[in-house]
């Protein structure tokens, strides 16, 4: 079954000058789980107030907005005198899930309880008479048993004593016992322009939400209301409220309820089910109560004790579209009590155990298009004999016949059931009753071949002869289905409904789309460096609802797309150092079989990495004499590298040979050894980025001839001796 979820409505807000503190519009916050919270505070994000009652108290006048923060509210919140305007509504806005106003107050505490006799416990500090009572989520029954009498699964309350509750053994701590004690969540009385937004209202001792007295055009949009001991949202004497995107259930009266002339209003897109009275079959999903001219569309209307959606009370000249109300425990559209004038166009009507569309009581005027009724009231009275069908899927009493219009519509039971009953014939055929009566010449007898109608979804399977079968030029013919989309022309279908302004639209409340093509939302350009990454989230959305794949479609290697969820992907860039430059790229959202491909632009900036300049080896040379080595380097980038002198003696010189390689020349002088050996290094560059290598460079010594100084003759006698120095050097 397709859930409606609640959506987020913003609520525009306008400040306007108050002469007091407690009569400024704005913005005001409410938060009872902050450590700051204070009731008698400023009302701020940093000081909110603990309670929602407080922040009305203090923040009056329109233009006013209500923030409320998540967390169980035990109160009950009334609306400011004086409400808001048109340009300024008074907003009360839950800010995310989980913002509850709780009827009732928690007894979970096993402290609470004291154990009264056999199962039966009993809480003294209960001083009132509770209407309902919860164990583990479900409601207990109210019981007339004295205490020490009183069954498992219920509750009794003595005045003066205390609340007795016997939950089949334990204490009713352990079952999170709640009890009853607030009428309502919100109550609007004599305030126009109020808007409820966002909220979960729960276990109330009457109506959750109550709007009276003149509470004109209010909104209640978006709220999530159960457990109700009355209605679950009530309107009286109000008009122009609009009833918005809410869920409504298991409330023990109607779960929406517009009454006592709120007139003009709108019910729309609400979803209201499992609404029951224990007293008496009563409980609508909707109920229209002496009130009129107002719009019901969208809603999805389930499993409720009475009908769906019902007029009583002469509630003249509504209109309702594009409803879905089935498995009620009476009608899906019941018409009393005079209720004239009623429009109906693209409802469905399946399997209520009564009447599909029931129109009696001097319901005249009403009118029927493009609308499907199945299988309803197929079942017998088992106590009439022979056993009579319960209802039809049209049943029109004889007080109601007056200025019937129908036509264009689908009726059919899975059995052999007679689908209409008009005044106080049955009709076996639709072809039977439309040749007596005129009504429906252009309706259907067949099998409308809902996806799932006992799950709730009432989509068209193919080949549905509701498909491109529709009147739009029926008045108040609605131009999208219950689900927002337009109508389309199925090309595996003839047309053969009724325009202008189409021929192919469809009967009941959701178009037949064979499958649309997703939507992928634009994708921005992105740009990232050379060896880094950059991810960006890309989105779409598929008209039916599918989940969508995410891929790429076109790009460099180093871009991948993944699927985050059903409409969100991301692209991932992971460029290496040698993929600078632009490059068109692409992706692609599916729904399994048609996509929609975006471009987009990828730009990778170059990152500059140093070169490398190889070991350089140690040079000897003589004093005198010169020497050469080639040094070489590489650069990652492929840039052309210059090779200079880094440091080192004045004889060395580094000059560049070509764009890899380098030479190193030594030409050591005369004396050059005494200092030897000398430190040395040579770089490469890129012209940003280089790299030095360092060396070492040993001069020796060159073995020079020695000079002998020039020697004196000598002169000395026969038998004597003479001697003479002689001197020389040596240039080493």
């Amino acid at each position: 079954m397709i859930r409606r979820t609640l959506i987020a409505w913003m609520v525009g807000w306008v400040a306007v000058l108050a002469p007091s503190a407690t009569l400024a519009a704005g913005i005001f916050y409410v938060n009872n789980q902050s450590p700051s919270c204070s009731n008698s505070g400023p009302g701020t994000q940093a000081i909110p107030y603990c309670t929602i009652s407080a922040a009305v108290s203090k923040r009056k006048g329109p233009g006013t907005t209500i923030y409320v923060s998540p967390g169980i509210y035990h109160e009950q919140v009334s609306a400011p005198t004086g409400g808001g305007t048109p340009d300024s509504p008074y907003v009360f806005q839950a800010q995310g899930p989980g913002v509850v106003v709780d009827g009732s107050d928690d007894f979970s505490a096993t402290s609470k309880w004291a154990l009264f006799t056999g199962n039966v416990w009993f809480a003294s500090s209960v001083t009132w008479s509770p209407l309902q009572v919860f164990a583990d989520g479900a409601r207990l029954a109210s019981s007339t048993a004295t205490p020490s009498d009183l069954p498992p699964g219920s509750f009794t309350y003595v005045t003066g004593q205390g609340l007795y509750v016997n939950v089949g053994g334990d204490n009713p701590g352990v079952h999170q016992a709640h009890v009853g004690h607030r009428s309502h969540g919100f109550k609007v009385s004599g305030k126009p322009w109020v808007t409820i937004l966002g909220f979960t209202v729960t276990r109330t001792e009457d109506r959750g939400i109550y709007l009276s007295s003149a509470s004109n055009n209010c909104v209640i949009s978006n709220n999530a209301v159960s457990f109700a001991n009355g209605r679950g949202i009530g309107v009286t004497a109000s008009t122009g409220v609009r009833v918005l995107s809410n869920v409504v259930s298991d409330s023990q009266n109607h779960g929406i309820s517009l009454a006592e002339g709120s007139d003009g209003g709108t019910v729309q897109d609400n979803e209201s089910f499992r609404n029951s009275d224990p007293i008496a079959r009563r409980a609508n999903g909707i109920y229209i109560g002496a009130s009129s001219n107002i719009l019901i569309q969208r809603n999805r209307l389930h499993d409720n004790q009475d009908s769906g959606l019902n007029y009583s009370l002469a509630s003249n000249n509504n209109i309702s579209i594009s409803n879905l109300s089935w498995t009620n425990g009476d009608h899906g559209f019941d018409h009393l009590d005079s209720s004239t004038g009623s429009i109906h166009r693209n409802d469905v009507a399946y399997g209520n155990f009564k009447d599909g569309f029931s129109i009696e009581g001097g319901a005249t005027g009403t009118s029927l298009y493009n609308c499907i009724a199945v299988d309803n009231g197929n079942g017998v009275y088992p106590y009439k004999l022979p056993p009579t069908p319960r209802e039809y899927d049209l049943w029109v009493e004889n007080t109601s016949t007056a200025g019937f219009v129908s036509n264009d519509n689908l009726f059919w039971n899975s059995n052999s059931v007679a689908p209409v009953k008009y005044a106080t014939t049955i009709y076996s055929t639709v072809a039977a009753y439309s040749a007596t009566t005129g009504n429906d010449s252009h309706s259907i007898q067949s099998d409308p071949r809902f996806v799932n109608p006992a799950a709730g979804d009432f989509h068209l399977l193919a080949g549905s002869p509701a498909i491109d079968n529709g009147n739009s030029s029926a008045s108040n013919w609605p131009a999208t289905d219950a689900e927002g989309r337009a109508r389309v022309d199925d090309p595996a279908t003839p047309n053969t409904g009724v325009g202008p302004p189409v021929s192919y639209s469809d009967r009941g409340a959701l178009e037949y789309v064979t499958n649309q093509r997703p939507v992928l939302n634009p994708i921005a350009d992105m740009t990232v460096a050379e060896a880094a990454t950059t991810d960006q989230g890309i989105t779409g959305s598929d008209p039916d609802g599918n989940p969508l794949t995410f891929t790429k479609a076109g790009g460099p290697s180093f871009l991948t797309v993944t699927t985050t969820n059903a409409t969100t992907g991301s692209i991932h860039l992971a460029p290496g150092f040698t993929d600078a430059g632009t490059y068109a790229a692409s992706a692609s959202a599916s729904d399994g079989s048609l996509s929609d491909t975006k471009p987009f632009q990828v730009t990778v900036s170059n990152v500059n990495r140093a070169p490398t300049l190889n070991a350089i080896a140690n040079m000897v040379v003589a004093e005198g004499g010169t020497a050469d080595q080639a040094v070489t380097g590489f650069d990652p980038d492929g840039d052309a590298l210059t090779f200079t002198k880094g440091s080192g003696p004045s004889f060395l010189t580094v000059t560049t040979t070509n764009a890899t390689t380098g030479s190193v020349h030594v030409a050591p002088g005369t004396g050059a050894a005494a200092g030897s050996p000398y430190a040395a290094s040579v770089t490469a560059s890129d012209g940003t980025l280089g790299d030095t290598k360092p060396f070492q460079i040993t001069v020796r010594l060159t073995n020079a001839r020695p000079t002998l100084n020039a020697i004196a003759n000598m002169t000395a006698a026969e038998g004597a001796s003479a001697d003479q120095g002689i001197t020389g050097s040596d240039p080493d």
